[in-house]
């Protein structure tokens, strides 16, 4: 196992890792490497290396996610000192795991400050998140999102609501 880790922080050093190369040391969805790839993913973050993160996300992805990894991945979704907030959204939205509900609806409140006029793309990421959950909690966070002031993402939200037929009043 501390094999396989020293091989992903090898790829890490490569300016962009590269899926391939990490799906060559990691089993396809058998999950056995996920405590190993939670700590690699804090080390990342400890250190701030976004390479190091990067290559640890796509190892978790090939070995499986779990809700495992939903803290980190909140903890992760929050900070913007990287470049893999979308994928993270996005794994969030594969894990379903209501857990997740608070941090989606505050990153999407908050990525919608920073467009007026333009595509919203984590915050879209986020909402679509919520309504794979598509539970009680989730739904009241959608509908929420759905009366933003930000047009975009209200649109966002209204759109996700009606693909789940939850009608938004």
């Amino acid at each position: 196992m501390m094999n396989v880790l020293l091989q992903l922080k090898e790829i890490a050093k490569i300016n962009r890792p590269l899926a391939p190369d990490i799906k060559l040391i990691i089993p396809y969805r058998k999950h056995q490497y996920t405590d190993s790839l939670i700590e690699l993913i804090n080390e990342a973050r400890f250190q701030k290396n976004d390479s190091l993160l990067e290559c640890s996300l796509i190892a978790s992805e090939t070995d499986g996610l779990n809700n495992k990894y939903t803290d980190i991945f909140c903890k992760l979704l929050e900070e913007n000192w990287h470049s893999s907030q979308e994928d993270v959204a996005e794994y969030l939205e594969e894990l379903k795991d209501i857990n997740s509900i608070d941090t989606l609806f505050s990153v999407a409140l908050l990525d919608e400050s920073k467009y007026d006029d333009e595509p919203i793309p984590l915050a879209k990421k986020c909402i679509w998140a919520l309504g794979a959950i598509n539970d009680k909690k989730s739904l009241k966070k959608l509908q929420m999102l759905a009366t933003s002031k930000n047009q975009l993402l209200k649109e966002a939200a209204v759109a996700e609501l009606k693909k789940l037929n939850n009608s938004f009043e």
